[in-house]
């Protein structure tokens, strides 16, 4: 009976979806003859649906947390994350013309809004090629184990830990509450660990607000080894995201986002960090178009004893969809006062071509010319190209030209114990991908990847002497595999398998090496649910890794581990308690805390 159903539901969206042809259903449609059945299928995944391009809600392309590169665990555990199809990642901006499937994927999530994870554990940046992207810390999903669910991807992406800067919005695969509502979480931890998320929402007629706020304290977040000494770390956020014509042609979405950090240095000093944002979005619909016009500013301060530095980054970017080619023209303009660069991209992308002979296969062109002040001018051509052997297997192939300038916010505000180089000079990379997926069931998926890098790319290079990472750009190649395994049943039982193998090598000069990218990565976790009980195990496995790049020394291999029990009383009201178990290096002589048992409730005040 559940195959039956699922068949009709994929047959049903590839005969009226017809996303390769870019048919948007028209605004006003004319009844049918004959009413037909109400189909409803529960739960939230739908990654085993073949749906190419789907109908998007327009909201506001705000880049809160942007496409990172391998999403860190500095971000917290715990909330199931539905990934979106990723190009490459890079700081300019992510169009939304660069939102197209490589293959099938569930459908794009909304851009999501942040939340603090009900346990305030905050790790580092980890290198992983694994092409995943992890939304923001205040966003309304349901709670999930360390691994997060890769979903589909497009062509790997750099494997460095930094936060990579592509501005990602997404319409959405979250499980949220209906409005309106008030939610609240809190969990506490020994040493004075304290975290709450504040969540509410309100839906009235065509107008949808969410305001989100949340604090989260680990005095215990590190350990500073020289000095036998442990660092805290606290953070404050606020997030709010009002929109105008959900579901219309004509949509307004304004976005404001506040956060603030301050964590312990060694010496007993301090360093202060803000950050705050602010984003508008217009979009109109027409029957043969879409046009989009985005705006945004960002403030971002790092300060501490020694270092006093600011960041005020503008841009605006303008986007032209045609429905019937399809065919999507862009510009975009952005400027730092930190680099004191201006970055203007003109582009141009067709990202469904199909062919009569070959009805399986599907090729995305796109091309742009991208200048940067003082760097000059380059073209960026890309290419997807996507081949559906038989229904369960399909492979992929892409390639993407990049050049940018990466953003103050990205390197020194979600990092910590870095320093600020000043003079950082432009990323220029090519990155390649082989994709081959193969689905064993509508329950089951079977990733095999291979991804190649090269060109000149940001990497975190070890000061033994002030004993903080820094950013260089250097020329390197990074070759690898990934293979992902995906099984679930519904929402009773979900689990996943990842690993990575990589090896990068310095281009530049042969005696050198590339620090802060291990040869072996992987991912465990399994989720379970039943009768209100909910549990979720986890672990994260991290390689040996260089630090410094003169140095053949490495920093030991470790885990993250991760075991959480909760029960729920009632429709408003969820226990739980949580242990965490870390082996594990943020940088070289920076390792996390031990263990923390965490115990919290969630409730739902309405």
């Amino acid at each position: 009976m559940i195959k039956t159903i699922l068949l009709f539901v994929l047959t049903y969206l590839i005969l009226f979806s017809n996303p390769l042809q870019a048919q948007e259903p028209p605004l006003k449609e004319e009844p049918l003859p004959t009413k037909l059945p109400t189909v409803i299928v529960k739960g939230t995944d739908r990654s085993y649906l073949e749906i190419i391009r789907a109908k998007v809600l327009p909201l506001m392309e705000y880049r809160g947390k942007k496409e990172l590169a391998p999403p860190s665990i500095q971000i917290p555990w715990g909330k199931k994350v539905y990934y979106h199809p990723l190009s490459f990642p890079g700081l300019e901006r992510l169009e939304r013309k660069e939102i197209k499937v490589m293959e099938g994927a569930p459908l794009a999530p909304l851009k999501p809004r942040k939340k603090i994870s009900s346990v305030a554990l905050v790790l580092p940046e980890l290198v992983s090629p694994s092409a995943r992207y992890v939304p923001a810390r205040y966003t309304r999903l349901e709670a999930l184990p360390l691994m997060e669910h890769r979903g589909k991807k497009e062509l790997a992406p750099p494997s460095i830990q930094i936060p990579r800067g592509k501005k990602v919005y997404y319409p959405s695969l979250r499980k949220e509450s209906p409005v309106p509502y008030l939610n609240l979480s809190v969990s506490l931890a020994p040493h004075d660990s304290f975290s709450y998320q504040l969540d509410y929402g309100r839906q009235k007629e065509r107008f949808t607000g969410y305001l989100s706020a949340g604090s989260v304290s680990t005095p215990h977040w590190v350990k500073y080894e020289p000095e036998e000494l442990y660092l805290g770390k606290h953070e404050e956020t606020i997030a709010s995201e009002l929109i105008w014509g959900s579901l219309t042609n004509r949509t307004l979405v304004l976005n404001l986002e506040r956060e603030a950090k301050k964590i312990d240095l060694p010496n007993e000093q301090e360093r202060n960090k803000h950050e705050i944002e602010i984003g508008a979005n217009r979009r109109q619909e027409w029957k043969t178009s879409i046009f989009t016009i985005d705006g945004w500013a960002n403030r971002s301060v790092v300060k501490d004893p020694e270092v006093d530095q600011e960041d005020i980054a503008l841009g605006t970017g303008l986007e032209l969809r045609l429905k019937k080619i399809p065919l999507d023209i862009g510009v975009s303009v952005d400027y730092s006062s930190f680099s004191e660069k201006t970055q203007t991209y003109l582009w141009l992308e067709d990202d469904a071509i199909t062919f009569k002979r070959i009805k399986e296969l599907t090729l995305g062109l796109g091309g742009g010319m991208k200048a940067i002040t003082g760097s000059g001018s380059q073209f960026l051509p890309s290419l997807k190209l996507t081949y559906q052997i038989n229904p369960r297997f399909q492979l992929g192939v892409g390639g993407k030209r990049h050049f940018y300038v990466a953003r103050f916010s990205d390197l020194y505000f979600l990092q910590d114990y870095v320093e600020i180089n000043e003079d950082l000079d432009p990323v220029k990379i090519w990155d390649y991908e082989i994709k081959l997926e193969y689905k064993l069931s509508p329950l089951a998926n079977l990733s095999l990847v291979g991804f190649y890098k090269e060109g000149e790319d940001t990497i975190w290079n070890w000061n033994a002497i002030s004993s903080q990472a820094r950013p260089e750009i250097r020329e390197m190649n990074v070759s690898g595999g990934r293979l992902n395994f995906l099984l679930h049943f519904g929402e009773a039982l979900e689990q996943g398998f990842s690993y990575t193998f990589q090896k990068a090598e310095n281009a530049q000069d042969e005696t050198m090496v590339i620090p802060h990218y291990p040869q072996n990565e992987g991912d465990l976790w399994l989720i379970g649910r039943r009768n209100g009980w909910a549990v979720e195990l986890g672990a994260k496995y991290i390689g040996k890794r260089y630090y410094e790049e003169t140095s053949e020394e490495k920093l030991d291999s470790g885990w993250i581990e991760r075991f959480k029990i909760s029960k729920k009383i009632g429709k408003a009201i969820e226990l739980f308690a949580q242990l965490e178990s870390n082996d594990y290096d943020l940088w070289r002589n920076y390792p996390l805390g031990k263990e923390k048992m965490s115990l919290g409730l969630k409730a739902k005040l309405y």
